[in-house]
């Protein structure tokens, strides 16, 4: 009864206030539900790899490159969806790019009768198929990822799809299907990068999620790693004011945790996982640990599991990843109280 009081209440807050002052009135109350999450090891989220086909060439990422190319099964999907049948369950398709999936219309339509919440990371280049989509499920919910102008964009993605990308955000704003622009910070990026999506997302009241660029290992393939960034654009990302209390903290102390002197526990891994295209239920997508394989165990049995358990003990301290899908929310368990060690490490 909690969860659904919580989850009307969010969606009604979020119907009639801005973006930004709807992560300002929801903060207060997250530390204590995320507690709560943790110490019921409460299973939230899932993030599913659904394919690792992809259109973008982008240069700081090689999926693109791989081969042969492979697709979860919309079966594996359906049993997951089928045996965890929690009204609080949040699903995640990403790829590869998802609208690329041979099935994705199939995947998309496991939920049209299921109360599930559910979001679809895109590149945004897909408009007909997107929109199409958005217009024909109950798609909702997209994050696209935007990492600056035009001329950025040409340079970073490797192709000339910036105006597709630019009207899938309007058409789907249109829809009122919420749209998140993901921003991530690379090495051929900067502040005037920022800047120019920080005004997209303020003109059209998007939500603003800036990222650190790293390889997940769910993605195979190698890359630079996290790296120092210059202060100014690390500065015009925690003041945003499309960015909310805990990822301000995120942004802040981003070079403390790159140098070794903050370590922040690692509490998100007790309420969610990470599938792949091969059914392997992962800890996270920093890590190769396997928990299980969806062909071998139900979904439930593996996250009950000793095994899964223990592993989570084992890595509860794991301080080897800045990314926001973890990392923010541990900064909100802790009220961001690694905030102050940062502040110490200056002195």
């Amino acid at each position: 009864m909690i969860d659904k009081l919580e989850k009307t209440l969010a969606a009604l807050l979020r119907t009639i206030l801005p973006e930004s002052h709807y992560l300002k009135a929801v903060e207060g109350y997250l530390p204590h539900k995320y507690r709560r999450d943790v110490r019921q090891r409460r299973l939230t989220d899932i993030f599913l790899f659904v394919t690792n086909r992809c259109n973008s060439r982008c240069r700081t990422c090689a999926i693109w490159k791989k081969r042969p190319p492979v697709d979860m099964d919309p079966k594996l999907i359906e049993k997951i969806v089928n045996q965890l049948e929690y009204q609080n369950l949040r699903f995640a398709f990403l790829g590869g790019e998802f609208f690329l999936h041979p099935q994705y219309q199939q995947i998309l339509a496991l939920f049209d009768n299921r109360p599930q919440y559910f979001f679809v990371v895109t590149n945004g280049i897909l408009t007909d198929r997107i929109v199409s989509a958005a217009r024909n499920s109950r798609l909702k919910s997209v994050m696209i990822s935007l990492n600056g102008d035009r001329e950025e964009y040409s340079r970073d993605r490797g192709v000339d799809a910036f105006d597709s990308v630019l009207s899938t955000i309007l058409e789907l704003k249109k829809m009122k299907v919420k749209v998140m622009i993901s921003y991530t910070l690379n090495r051929f990026n900067d502040k005037d990068d920022f800047l120019f999506v920080e005004k997209l997302c303020k003109e059209n009241d998007l939500q603003l999620v800036p990222v650190f660029y790293s390889e997940p290992c769910v993605l195979g393939v190698a890359g630079a790693g996290y790296q120092h960034y210059n202060q100014d654009v690390l500065s015009a990302i925690s003041s945003s004011c499309l960015t909310d209390k805990y990822h301000r903290i995120f942004y802040e102390i981003y070079h403390e945790w790159l140098e070794g002197k903050v370590s922040l526990p690692c509490q998100s891994i007790f309420r969610q996982v990470v599938v792949l295209e091969n059914a392997d239920v992962l800890l996270c997508s920093h890590l190769d640990v396997v928990l299980g394989n969806l062909h071998q165990a139900g979904p439930a049995e593996i996250w009950t599991s000793e095994k899964t358990i223990a592993l989570q003990k084992e890595y509860s301290r794991c301080n080897r990843c800045w990314s926001e899908c973890h990392r923010v929310f541990d900064l909100t368990i802790h009220k961001g109280k690694y905030k102050k060690q940062a502040e110490e490490s200056r002195a």
